[in-house]
Order: C-alpha cells, then structure tokens, then sequence
C-alpha cells in the first residue's frame, strides 16, 4: 500500500483525514515539528495511546508513512 492508503486504513481514524482531528489525545499532525526519522520512530513503537505498528507494517511501508505524514503540513 501506498503511504496514504495506509494512513487511510491506519492513522485516520485518530489523526483524521487532513491530520487534524485529534481523536484519543492523538497529535495535529500539521502542527508537529518532528523529523521523518522522529515519525518512523512513533509508528514503529507507538507512544502514549498509539500503538506500536512495526508488527503489522514493514519498514519500507513505516517510512513512506512517515514521508506522507509530512504532506498533511
């Protein structure tokens, strides 16, 4: 999948369509300051009420994630 069609399917429902929703105590995505590597670290081990994706997504897929993560700005 493609990082938007895995943001769809893993992120949105929390972070919402754009980023900003918010849900759960989840961050607005455009306003976070963090690194791609920062990013592929949150996904990878998950932090606070987000969980880990590291077993369910490969790291080529974790960092074009991360990589389409940075387009929500």
């Amino acid at each position: 999948l493609t990082g938007e069609e895995n943001y769809k399917k893993h992120c949105a429902t929390c972070h919402g369509s754009d980023g900003n929703m918010g849900a759960a105590g989840a961050k607005k995505l455009p306003e976070s300051a963090m690194s791609e590597q920062e990013r592929e670290n949150i996904i990878s081990n998950g932090k606070g009420n987000m969980p880990s994706f590291k077993n369910k997504l490969g790291p080529e897929e974790i960092k074009v994630l991360a990589e389409y993560t940075l387009t929500l700005k």
